[in-house]
C-alpha cells in the first residue's frame, strides 16, 4: 500500500508591521491580510488614549466603623461598578478588604 503524506501549508501568516526597535510584531495577521488588527492600516487609532482612563473616577471611602458604613461601603462600590467607574478586580479587591474589616470588627 502506497501511503501518501499529504503537506498542509500552515496559512496562517504573522503580522508584517515592524517596530521602531527593528523587531516584527508576532501577532497572527487578519485573514488574507498582512497585518494584525491592532497594525491594519484600517483601524482607527484613539484619539486620546488618556480618554478611557478619565471615564473611571477616583473616589474615597471613609474607613468604616459601623455595620450601617459598612453598608454605605459596599452599596457605593456596587453603584460605581454598575455605572463602570470602576472594574470589576478594583471592586473585586475593595469589596474583600470591607469583608475582611467586617469579621474582624466587634
Amino acid at each position: 500500500m502506497n501511503k501518501t503524506i499529504e503537506v498542509i501549508k500552515d496559512i496562517r501568516t504573522l503580522c508584517t508591521h515592524v517596530f521602531e526597535g527593528g523587531h516584527r510584531c508576532a501577532s497572527p495577521a487578519l485573514q488574507r491580510e498582512t497585518f494584525c488588527y491592532y497594525h491594519h492600516p484600517t483601524r482607527k487609532p484613539v484619539q486620546n488614549p488618556t480618554r478611557r482612563r478619565s471615564r473611571r473616577q477616583s473616589f474615597n471611602l471613609p474607613l468604616p466603623y459601623g455595620q450601617t458604613d459598612l453598608q454605605h461601603a459596599v452599596y457605593e462600590v456596587i453603584r460605581r461598578l454598575a455605572a463602570n467607574q470602576i472594574s470589576n478586580r478594583h471592586a473585586g479587591v475593595i469589596l474583600s478588604a470591607l469583608d475582611e474589616i467586617s469579621r474582624n470588627s466587634p
